[in-house]
């Protein structure tokens, strides 16, 4: 049987938009007939999956970094994964090493050691602008060292087209593989789910969900999205605003923004929750609010949002484009007026809510992003790289 070594150094606990297509990957590796070994950092949760042959590095201060930042922390757990890759790799024959994200680098230098052909998985996302200098250069290394592994890489598989054109100036366009990111949801939610979680997240039968999907910038500056929420709430007072995913250091501050804007009966603060709530909860809501322009961040969850034919009311942008068009979706300006606008407009037809959010599940298909496409796709880009590892 083939095998492949699968390094990564992220948590499943994390918010990371990558993780999102983690088990789904490992998932369509194993049904290709592919012995998967992962190594990975002990103390994340297991995969839900079977036949996933898994190595914890035990590292005690991994669980202390934060996903978003480079350090010399995540240096020196990253210094472990790799002894713990090469030694592996020199035990067993692997038809490539398979490196997540920051741990490319670490296939690459496993795969010169033991001269086994090494596979880039990357996804490009927005940067903390509030990171030190120091972080910012330590970010750079990676960067450099990154580009350079890819001059040596079999495959670079990504879920952005960008990829291509940063591969294009290295001259290997050719090993570019873009697959699509997919929903997280797979499956419909039950009624006893939907009717568990109408009861537990609406204060009472009339007010009516919508979900607003915030990004970590947002949240650390919440008086204008409060603002804004409270102007809505105003020409709306049947609204109930769920605040959905926010990290449990900041509930705290956000309930005392919601306190002060006195809004405790319109405006709910709900961390993160295991998918099959987290589906639930939307397929309760009517709509989702993006009340800042479409990230990488963030898109999956709006193509949540379109599995369970929930339309979006999203701040309009050049990137938001790539996903979201005005056939599925209202697009408004970056003004707070043009958000309340448009979020007014929503509530007041639900009919056409309806036909945008039927159009987004259509969209799914057309552009791709289905569980069967995802599995095609992989299966190509490792049908070349068996082939040349014969």
């Amino acid at each position: 049987m083939r095998k492949v070594l699968y390094i990564a150094a992220k948590s499943w606990a994390s918010d990371e938009a990558t993780l999102q297509r983690l088990p789904f990957t490992l998932e369509a590796l194993r049904d290709d007939g592919i012995e998967v070994h992962l190594v990975t950092v002990h103390g994340a949760p297991p995969p839900p999956l079977e036949r996933i042959v898994r190595h914890d590095v035990h590292i005690p201060f991994a669980q202390s970094m934060r996903p978003d930042r480079p350090s010399l922390r995540r240096m020196g757990c990253h210094f472990f994964l790799l002894c713990k890759a090469i030694h592996l790799a020199s035990r067993t024959r692997y038809v490539a090493i398979h490196g997540l994200d920051d741990c490319g680098v670490l296939a690459w230098i496993a795969g010169q050691l033991t001269r086994t052909l090494f596979v880039h998985e990357y996804h490009p996302l927005e940067q903390n602008s509030a990171l030190s200098c120091y972080r910012r250069l330590l970010g750079k290394i990676g960067t450099c060292l990154r580009k350079w592994a890819w001059r040596s890489a079999q495959v670079v598989i990504s879920n952005h087209p960008r990829v291509i054109d940063d591969l294009a100036r290295i001259g290997r366009s050719g090993r570019a593989c873009i697959i699509p990111d997919i929903p997280g949801i797979l499956e419909d939610v039950k009624t006893p789910a939907l009717n568990l979680a109408s009861a537990r997240f609406k204060h009472h039968p009339e007010q009516r969900l919508v979900l607003c999907l915030c990004t970590p910038s947002e949240l650390a500056r919440p008086k204008q999205l409060f603002a804004s929420l409270a102007r809505i709430v105003q020409k709306e007072p049947a609204i109930l605003v769920a605040i959905v995913g926010t990290p449990p250091d900041k509930i705290e501050n956000l309930r005392d923004h919601v306190e002060a804007a006195a809004l405790e009966g319109s405006i709910v603060i709900i961390e993160k929750l295991p998918n099959i709530e987290w589906a639930a909860l939307l397929s309760v809501c009517e709509f989702a609010i993006l009340p800042s322009p479409v990230t990488l961040n963030v898109m999956p969850r709006v193509l949540d949002c379109f599995r369970v034919k929930k339309a979006l009311v999203a701040v309009d942008s050049r990137s938001g484009r790539s996903l979201l068009s005005r056939q599925h979706a209202v697009l408004v300006g970056d003004a707070a007026d043009a958000l309340v606008r448009g979020v007014v407009w929503m509530l007041q037809n639900p009919r056409r809510v309806r036909d945008l959010g039927f159009r987004g599940w259509e969209m799914l298909k057309t552009d791709n992003r289905t569980p069967e496409a995802f599995r095609e796709a992989l299966h190509r880009c490792y049908a070349y790289v068996t082939s040349e590892s014969l």
